[in-house]
């Protein structure tokens, strides 16, 4: 029973792991495997369990079989002792002391080796008591484990789930950044930009063409002859 124990404080030392440092070491490593050491953990102690149930039901079985042959066995030695005793008795009334001392030793060897089977039988039933407690709590863990292998692989597949939406959402982020950088490209702005450029490149030669004309005016002494010009035909009109 002692190395059922062991097992027992095995199984219980899974159940009471501190649940942060799965979380801790999950967080600082590769998830999935932390999942996968776990789980494997989790089958090994399984494992050891399973076996220790199959020994535990063979050993309620033998147990069972010996106690039903010593029952038997006690049975047929309390008809001997009771037989004896019924001699024992009809050699007394009839007075027959040997035969009656000779049947009181059989008595006594008969009663000494039922107290013997009876003591064994005692002990057998003890011990059919406690592999049935071994059974069921055995049995108990086997379920738990089972329960939490099973529960720490829909988490697993889950938290794989999660890890393929994140980087088909990452994937899909870097596809999105791109397009927004080339949609900064906009040949409409483009074009707008070059039509206003030109309507100020023509501004400025309009207004650099009208500073051109006023400037050859001035060389030239234009507004000079002007008025010599008007001088003249005043004159011209007089001499009419």
């Amino acid at each position: 029973m002692a190395g059922y124990d062991s097992i027992f404080a095995k199984v219980e030392r899974l159940f009471t792991a501190n649940i942060q440092d799965l979380l801790t070491r999950a967080l600082n490593s590769n998830k999935l495997a932390v999942f996968d050491e776990e789980v494997n953990r989790l089958n090994g102690a399984l494992e050891q369990i399973t076996v220790a149930h199959g020994e535990s039901l063979g050993r309620e079985k033998t147990l069972t079989r010996e106690l039903d042959e010593l029952e038997d066995e006690v049975a047929a030695l309390s008809q001997r002792l009771n037989l004896a005793l019924d001699k024992e008795e009809q050699a007394t009334s009839s007075s027959q002391p040997t035969q009656a001392s000779q049947y009181t030793a059989l008595a006594k060897a008969t009663l000494s080796q039922r107290n013997t089977k009876s003591e064994i039988l005692t002990s057998k039933q003890h011990q059919l008591e406690e592999a049935k407690e071994q059974i069921a709590r055995l049995y108990e863990a086997r379920v738990k484990l089972g329960a939490r292998i099973d529960v720490l692989r829909a988490q697993r597949s889950k938290l794989a789930a999660l890890i393929e939406e994140r980087k088909a959402a990452a994937a899909q982020g870097r596809a999105l950044g791109a397009i927004d950088v080339r949609s900064a490209f906009s040949p409409d702005a483009l074009i707008r930009s070059e039509q206003e450029a030109l309507e100020r490149q023509q501004g400025i030669a309009a207004a650099r063409s009208l500073t051109l004309g006023q400037n050859l005016d001035d060389v030239l002494g234009n507004e000079a002859l002007d008025e010599q010009l008007d001088a003249l035909r005043v004159e011209r009109k007089q001499l009419k």
